[in-house]
């Protein structure tokens, strides 16, 4: 018999986190991978190491010593690959619940295809839905 555990964040630990990185970067933000690469797809860290993303600034608000081990990971990473590595790679399966994930794809999502962050937002409030 597998026992799982249960997640240690849910969807108002994360919509929470999110909601604060919006509130400090302003609703208005436009993502920018700070990497000189344009078709690099999402970092969540930036070269200092510090949060760079949307979902780096949400994992790192959460637990900074993951946000960490995933900063530490994408050192080496392909300036090419997108970065889905996140969950069941660079942190643990059970970091967040499925809700969670769900949420922050669409958050991602949006922010990557050039949306603000308080757009990236609402379709995480809405899980994935468009904000409009």
């Amino acid at each position: 018999m597998t026992t799982t555990s249960e997640p240690r964040f849910g969807l108002d630990d994360v919509l929470t986190a999110m909601r604060k990185a919006v509130e400090d970067r302003g609703k208005d933000y436009l993502y920018d991978n700070e990497r000189g690469v344009n078709d690099a797809g999402c970092y969540y860290s930036k070269p200092d190491g510090t949060p760079s993303c949307l979902v780096g600034y949400v994992i790192n608000a959460l637990d900074h010593v993951e946000f960490v081990n995933v900063a530490e990971r994408e050192v080496d990473r392909d300036e090419s690959e997108q970065s889905n590595h996140l969950r069941g790679e660079w942190i643990p399966k059970n970091f967040w619940s499925d809700e969670a994930d769900e949420a922050l794809y669409a958050a991602q999502r949006y922010q990557d295809t050039g949306e603000t962050w308080g757009y990236a937002l609402a379709a995480a409030e809405n899980l994935g839905a468009d904000a409009d």
